[in-house]
């Protein structure tokens, strides 16, 4: 070719899978130093490692050009192999984001998994009996419901203890114990300042000593009684009973 049809001809690569597709890849077309040369490059496609097809692909060149006012073509296939080196580095630098975004999901999530996150044990009920035990005649024995909620935000909030409420004794002497969930089923009273020297309140039979300092630890079969000069009240977290004072299994009411 002269350097004038040189100049005008033009150049297209197609390259295929070994399925006869399309081949995930690039083609930079650089005319050559000498006339009637060109100089074909593999290039990323789209200039994406990851997005580069990798194995064999026949590639097929075609010229086209034009002499003395006809059309001339000349085509050329050639078998190439696209290695894939990609190592771990590459792996780390595309998908860094990725990476991150997995891992702080994962330390979220795991904020919301035992150990990590200390949950108030599963057999607590919402509405514990009490047992209203008559100390003087003319009165009669009873059962009548606590109370057990969980605060909202401890309940949200990754990594951060359960806390609520039990409430063990009715009104007129409401006795409200703010727990903690401390893991092994086990909860800490959090204002144990407010069961400080009371005889008439014990937990499994002990009550708290006055200059006692730290939270006590209960649990959910701890027998909570209030003593009263009309009534004994006996509650047991996981403890619900029925109508006819039988205890309730099963789910939480």
């Amino acid at each position: 070719m002269t350097k004038e049809q040189w100049d005008a001809a033009t150049l297209d690569v197609v390259s295929v899978n070994k399925d006869g597709e399309e081949f995930g890849i690039q083609w930079d077309v650089q005319k050559g130093s000498e006339v009637s040369t060109w100089i074909v490059t593999p290039k990323y496609k789209k200039g994406g490692m990851f997005a580069t097809e990798t194995g064999q692909a026949d590639v097929t060149i075609n010229v086209s050009a034009e002499i003395d006012g006809d059309g001339y073509g000349k085509a050329e296939t050639v078998s190439v192999n696209i290695k894939d080196d990609k190592n771990i580095v590459d792996y780390l630098k595309c998908y860094w984001k990725h990476i991150v975004i997995s891992l702080l999901l994962l330390i979220l999530i795991l904020g919301y998994v035992p150990p990590f996150k200390k949950r108030f044990a599963r057999s607590i009920k919402k509405r514990p009996s009490i047992e209203c035990s008559a100390e003087k005649i003319g009165l009669r024995d009873n059962v009548m419901k606590g109370n057990f909620e969980k605060d909202l935000a401890s309940r949200l909030l990754p990594y951060v203890p359960e806390t609520g409420r039990l409430t063990f004794s009715p009104t007129p002497v409401k006795k409200t114990a703010k727990v903690r969930a401390s893991g092994g089923g086990s909860m800490l009273i959090l204002n144990t300042s407010a069961f400080a020297g009371k005889e008439e309140i014990t937990f499994n039979g002990m009550s708290i000593q006055e200059n006692e300092k730290g939270h006590n630890r209960i649990s959910a079969s701890t027998i909570i009684v209030v003593s009263t000069p009309e009534f004994t009240y006996t509650c047991i977290p996981n403890v619900q009973r029925t109508a006819n004072g039988e205890i309730k299994r099963g789910k939480r009411k």
